[in-house]
């Protein structure tokens, strides 16, 4: 597991770094340097700054995803098995996301595949609220992609990967592996997170809308 850390946490920092299996990097001015010259402002970037560089280093792995710190994989089988059965001509898998409901934890709600059905079981499904977030989710519909190591020209981007300015494509669907995304864990939770999303995040107005807008007539 590569971690990078974003901000100084020496606690964690220690405690990570003792572990085996943990590869721990802390994003100080020393590694801008090296990576780009200076810290990028956005987040986004950064992430994949990190992604790609962890791809670089990740020689004694057969596939590498990009997890965020909120999102979790889950499987009633190792994920091994799953990326085991990928055909080798395929580069990339894909795990679709399952958004948690509140609560304790336990909850989630499913994916609702893209296609000319999805609108409808959306607001069918979701009635209050259907109508103004995509897919009835309030965090991404995006998958997270794992990618095959060993390969030249790669960037790890946050839901896709190039080959140098192409997107990989023919990506394999990992059905039975979902990306569990504890976007609101409460309601308070989601307040507190609300006003960086609005301003930096998954709120942005830049991103696309749950529906295109019409045309002035």
């Amino acid at each position: 597991m590569f971690i990078y850390l974003d901000e100084p946490n020496p606690a964690a920092q220690s405690v990570l770094e003792n572990h085996p299996k943990c590869r721990v990097t802390l994003c100080d001015t020393a590694h801008w340097k090296m990576l780009i010259g200076k810290r990028p402002v956005k987040h986004q970037s950064r992430q994949t700054l990190n992604a790609t560089h962890a791809y670089g280093r990740a020689g004694d792995v057969d596939w590498l995803a990009h997890i965020d710190v909120d999102e979790f994989l889950v499987s009633d089988s190792p994920v091994a098995e799953h990326l085991a059965d990928v055909p080798p001509q395929v580069e990339t898998a894909r795990a679709r996301p399952m958004e948690m409901l509140g609560g304790d934890g336990t909850a989630f709600k499913r994916f609702i595949p893209n296609g000319p059905r999805r609108e409808r079981i959306v607001n069918a499904v979701y009635p209050t609220f259907g109508e103004y977030i995509k897919g009835g989710f309030l965090s991404h519909l995006v998958s997270k992609v794992f990618v095959r190591t060993g390969m030249e020209g790669i960037t790890i981007r946050i839901h896709n990967a190039f080959r140098g300015s192409e997107m990989i494509e023919g990506t394999q669907e990992l059905s039975e592996l979902r990306l569990a995304h504890a976007h609101a864990k409460s309601w308070e939770d989601w307040q507190a997170a609300y006003r960086f999303r609005l301003e930096k995040g998954s709120y942005r107005a830049d991103l696309g809308p749950a529906k295109p807008a019409c045309a002035a007539g």
